[in-house]
């Protein structure tokens, strides 16, 4: 029975690696598709943003119904958690989809993978100044290497330059935080409901509230802006399966499976790939000081994310 239950643990914290590994490529790579999408279609983000969560919602509730699932139940069993629901869906959901591709569209794809990484380091910033958690010596130095970091790659180490828009940091900067709540916010709610099930109201939600935004605001972008081809199409058939509906889903599935601190470590696959295919297929170049402040970055995420392992599995020894 031990030696069953050690297989079906060590089965579990396979498959959380493997989904943590997996959502990070994917989200990589699609954020240059989406770079191709603006930069050379012209496409709306607007419009992308609301279809890609609208339809990855109906397609993982319609999943959930195939299965018999009472899809509905969130909204029958709990007021507080309907209205989680719609905060997930509005600072989560829109607040990273949204905001990352305003800095897509402003900068680069990598630019918007390496700013949206620092989301640990702002889940640190937090714990501090809201929670009053006072951070270690380590997460200090982790925190200050991350600013470091994000100094080099925006502006190559002068204080008289900077690499890309003043409003493309900003909009970087809200998608962090956003992924922050996306990452945090729903915990409960995906134990409670399961990781499809939030997901997919989440991403409902979403597209819904990114629609009526759009159509009262931003009317002229609720269309796309773009004369569709087949290499169009195909681009934002991706970014709706394997840069939404799949990376998505194993994001929040990994983090149910081995936690958020081993997720966070796991992670860097993203702004590693995301930056190898804008030089590889976009031909973007990058100097010595983007990639020292990249490896910066990621080395002080890593050590956040070892820190909470660490201190989560000291936590479980001692009870």
């Amino acid at each position: 029975m031990k030696f069953m239950r050690a297989k079906l643990k060590n089965n579990h914290l396979l498959l959380g690696y493997t989904l943590s590994v997996l959502a990070g490529v994917l989200w990589g790579i699609s954020g240059n598709f989406g770079d191709v999408l603006f930069d050379e279609y012209q496409l709306n983000v607007e419009f992308l943003v609301l279809w890609r969560e609208i339809i990855t919602g109906i397609i993982l509730l319609t999943f959930l119904l195939f299965k018999k699932k009472e899809i509905f139940s969130i909204w029958k069993q709990s007021t507080k958690d309907s209205l989680l629901l719609v905060l997930y869906a509005i600072f989560g959901v829109i607040g990273v989809q949204y905001f990352f591709f305003l800095t897509i569209r402003y900068a680069n794809a990598a630019t918007a993978t390496v700013i949206q990484y620092l989301a640990p380091v702002f889940i640190v910033i937090f714990g501090a100044v809201i929670v009053k958690h006072k951070p270690n010596f380590s997460q200090l130095i982790a925190v200050l290497l991350a600013f470091f970091g994000i100094f080099l790659f925006a502006t190559g180490g002068s204080f008289h330059t900077l690499n890309f828009s003043v409003k493309a940091l900003i909009y970087g900067l809200i998608s962090c935080i956003g992924l922050v709540y996306y990452l945090v916010g729903p915990t409960k709610l995906v134990n409670k409901y399961g990781t499809m099930m939030i997901v997919g109201w989440g991403m409902l939600l979403g597209g819904i509230i990114m629609c009526l935004y759009t159509l009262i605001i931003l009317p002229a972008h609720f269309q796309s802006g773009v004369s569709w081809d087949l290499r169009s199409i195909f681009l934002f058939g991706f970014l709706i399966i394997f840069g939404t509906l799949l990376p998505f889903t194993f994001c929040q599935k990994s983090i149910q499976l081995i936690g958020a601190e081993k997720a966070g470590i796991l992670s860097c696959t993203e702004p590693l790939t995301s930056v190898l295919v804008a030089i590889v297929w976009l031909g973007q170049s990058f100097k010595s000081s983007d990639f020292i402040g990249i490896l910066s970055i990621i080395v002080a995420v890593t050590l956040i994310s070892v820190i909470d392992l660490h201190n989560a599995n000291s936590s479980k020894n001692s009870n």
